[in-house]
């Protein structure tokens, strides 16, 4: 392997791009084309809901017929061999959360040759279980576990950055995530590099201020929400003063304090208690 040529082993490759976010059009096709990739996870939804989805989609339908020549859809595993064999572009088409699917689980149709199923749960289940899943794994309870676990990384290997040129700096970058994960999810067997996924994991702790704004912003809601006296005018204040003081110091004028765990560890415990519930209808 060391005298391989990595232009060649790129060529030979199935590259995938796992979530991409641009407006796709011929240009883009080729250039993802010349690049050397395979296929496309495209982003059909965000925080689009089901008509919005629905709409993109039918877009893409288009997209397949004018530019047939350069795509092609991915809907097996071996579409992909496909796709490298035709020089296409594959696309994946993807949900960034379950947005789309809004309340209503039925809007997953089951069928014997996709990966969705009849769902087994029973009638008076389906509804609730359908109310309770978006809260669960949509966007911000996802983001607050990911980048929690990404901070601590982040953490740990600060006294000395990963050069992207550096092999040990990566090696050892690979070694500090898998040892996170390992305490968090035990029976995960692969970890792969996802702190290398996006650029912005670079930015000094960047990812912690997606775990303090989830949990600050759950924080400043709940004081509001429980009718604790005088939250919602401590609130305004906060607003109020903008930019005019550090944000660490605005949210205390609003009652929460980052410089301790307590508004994190609420967090979690918001997110354990709609786990608990949503496992309880499931196996109900």
């Amino acid at each position: 392997m060391a005298d391989a040529d990595p232009r060649a082993i790129h060529q030979n490759a199935v590259v995938i791009d796992g979530a991409n976010t641009s407006k796709f059009d011929e240009a883009m096709f080729h250039r993802l084309l010349v690049g050397g990739v395979t296929a496309v996870n495209a982003t059909v939804a965000v925080f689009d809901y089901f008509k919005e989805t629905m709409l993109k989609i039918c877009a893409w339908m288009r997209l397949y017929t004018q530019f047939d020549a350069l795509i092609m859809p991915i809907r097996r595993t071996e579409d992909f061999a496909a796709a490298k064999e035709y020089g296409k572009l594959g696309i994946i088409l993807g949900l960034q959360n379950t947005a789309a699917i809004e309340e209503d689980l039925e809007l997953i149709p089951p069928t014997t040759h996709g990966c969705a199923t009849p769902s087994p749960l029973a009638a008076s289940h389906r509804r609730r279980v359908a109310q309770l899943a978006p809260r669960v794994f949509d966007d911000r309870p996802r983001r607050l576990q990911e980048q929690t676990s990404d901070n601590e990384g982040d953490h740990q290997v600060r006294p000395g950055r990963v050069d992207p040129g550096d092999q040990n700096g990566r090696d050892h970058h690979g070694e500090v995530a898998k040892g996170i994960v390992a305490g968090e999810q035990p029976d995960r067997t692969r970890v792969g590099i996802q702190w290398a996924t996006f650029p912005h994991l670079f930015e000094d702790y960047y990812v912690f201020q997606y775990a303090t704004g989830i949990s600050g912003a759950h924080a400043l809601a709940h004081r509001v929400l429980s009718g604790t006296p005088g939250a919602a005018d401590a609130y305004l204040g906060m607003l109020k003063a903008g930019g005019s003081v550090y944000p660490l110091d605005a949210l205390k004028m609003a009652g929460v304090d980052l410089t301790t765990p307590e508004p994190v560890r609420e967090t979690f415990a918001v997110l354990a208690g709609l786990i608990d519930r949503l496992e309880l209808l499931v196996e109900g």
